[in-house]
């Protein structure tokens, strides 16, 4: 068993070992480099009440309340620095001990050590784990899972234990995971459900009446409620949020199956047209794979868990896809729990075949072919994760229409001074979507940035008019098309621009002081 454990942990760690030499990307700028609350003990008081981006002002603020990532980002950050290498291997160490944490939820449920091995190093190896393992600000993903993990080795523990009293304290164990876990993330919820179904389903048939004794998961199930506000002002219609999901579910179901591609954005968004026929066609194939699931969890109960584990981790996700930013509706690190249900599939067909003798051998190589190709597509797909360029290119080439991923591209490539590339990009996402503020004003900041005047008032002018954008995004542009004709030497044109800003925005400081700026040269004049 120990050497098992041992193998798993070094295998993790030699598939997963590249990403030490990645740098932050993404989100890991704001999330940790530039984050001054995670820089100093003193912010610990708003780590733990605020919202998570909280540290960017209230405007910026996210519905999520996850105050022990928060406090882990406090800790590590004490402990790392801004190092990314010692970040990077804090996150494949997580990733280790979620592998050792299915291999010891399997042992415990098994009983033998070659399916819970079997199971763990597909999960340990597989290209679905990338997101979660190579990008510093995704490990919140891994920590709920690990807290979830434990737990259900407590329960599993306590199902099999004829001691009382040991019964009752692994339900309280049980329960303090998962108070950690919704903290750590809201998708923690499914532990609750996961914990309480491992019980019903497993527990001997005398204790089955004494499913009240669960009482202690009501105490993860209020600090969820009394912690978590519900999300608001979402602006998505529950049509539009439908018409999305079932391409969602289709997309995340493939991917669990077959993992290419690897990307951190995808061809999904609202308002996305899609024929009548396609949407029936997915709507169909996801009823015929439920009643799959289904008819298969009624024959046997391992099933029947490990397909929970799958569905339910996706399903909280498909919930709150109303909430996302646009193009940005769907996320790897969504599966990496229901991977571990897939595991649970792997090692129950394991342990089925290794009852036989003569299977072993062929049970092995199976094992090892399969592990085999996966740590070779980890590897591989890992590379997008080195710099902020390669990871928004390789966004962009599988999904070329996702504006976002462009954007993101184009600003990456404007950090690194290559106008010309990235105001293409800048433009491309434009000419997708010129009805969207963000598309239109953002070639204008490029083009400003780039000391191209002309460009930049002609692209402040279009998002000055871009029907549908909000008053501020109007004030806005009209004050940067104000900035950029006084670049060009037209006063005139900047205070007429500066005095449409005002008169949507009155109270803007900035734009009343570069008026006065206006107003004393031409004075002086």
């Amino acid at each position: 068993m120990w050497t098992a454990a041992l193998a798993l942990a070094l295998v993790t760690f030699g598939v997963w070992s590249p990403a030490l030499h990645f740098g932050f990307v993404y989100d890991d700028h704001l999330q940790v480099v530039a984050n001054p609350w995670i820089q100093s003990w003193s912010y610990l008081g708003q780590l733990l009440r605020q919202p998570l981006w909280a540290q960017l002002g209230a405007e910026h603020a996210s519905p999520y309340y996850r105050p022990f990532f928060a406090f882990l980002l406090l800790t590590e950050y004490t402990i790392l620095g801004a190092n990314p290498a010692l970040w990077h291997l804090a996150s494949v160490a997580l990733h280790v001990l979620v592998v050792l944490a299915i291999f010891g939820f399997l042992l415990l449920h098994f009983g033998r050590w070659l399916p819970a091995f079997c199971g763990a190093c597909v999960f340990a190896c597989s290209p679905v784990a990338a997101e979660v393992v190579n990008w510093i600000s995704a490990f919140d993903d891994a920590l709920f899972a690990l807290l979830i993990l434990l737990a259900l080795c407590a329960v599993a523990a306590g199902v099999r234990s004829e001691d009382v009293r040991r019964r009752a304290v692994l339900r309280f164990v049980s329960a303090g995971l998962l108070v950690l876990a919704v903290l750590s993330k809201e998708t923690g919820v499914v532990g609750i459900a996961l914990v309480a179904g491992y019980e019903w389903l497993f527990a001997p048939a005398g204790r089955r009446g004494r499913m009240v004794r669960q009482w202690p998961l009501l105490i993860p199930a209020a600090v969820l409620l009394v912690s978590h506000p519900w999300p608001h002002g979402s602006g998505r219609s529950l049509a539009q949020a439908a018409s999305v999901v079932p391409y969602a579910a289709a997309l995340a179901l493939k991917k669990l199956v077959w993992p290419l591609p690897v990307s951190e954005f995808y061809g999904l968004w609202f308002g996305q047209p899609h024929p009548a026929g396609s949407l029936a066609l997915h709507v169909a194939a996801l009823a015929i794979m439920a009643g799959v699931l289904v008819w298969a969890g009624m024959r046997s109960r391992w099933i029947a868990f490990a397909a929970l584990t799958i569905v339910l981790p996706l399903g909280v996700a498909f919930v709150g896809i109303r909430y996302f930013r646009d193009y940005d509706l769907f996320h790897d690190r969504d599966l990496y729990l229901p991977l571990a249900g897939i595991a649970m599939l792997i090692a129950g067909g394991a342990a089925r075949l290794a009852v036989r003798p003569r299977l072993m051998g062929a049970v092995l190589a199976g094992l090892a072919l399969l592990a085999a190709g996966e740590a070779w597509l980890s590897r591989s797909v890992s590379k997008q994760f080195s710099s902020d360029v390669s990871l928004f290119s390789h966004a962009v080439e599988v999904a070329p229409r996702n504006v976002l991923a462009l954007q993101l591209l184009a600003e990456a490539e404007l950090r690194m001074g290559d106008c010309e590339t990235a105001i293409a990009h800048y433009r491309q996402a434009e000419v997708l979507r010129p009805d969207l503020w963000k598309a239109v004003f953002f070639p204008g900041v490029a083009d400003a940035r780039c000391g191209r005047n002309a460009a930049a008032a002609a692209a402040f002018a279009r998002a000055a008019e871009v029907p549908g954008a909000t008053t501020e995004q109007a004030a806005l542009a009209w004050y940067e098309l104000g900035r950029a004709r006084l670049a060009q030497g037209d006063a005139g044109g900047a205070r007429t621009a500066l005095e449409q800003a005002g008169e949507r925005d009155p109270e803007s400081r900035k734009i009343r002081s570069l008026l006065a700026q206006i107003g004393a040269s031409e004075q002086a004049r």
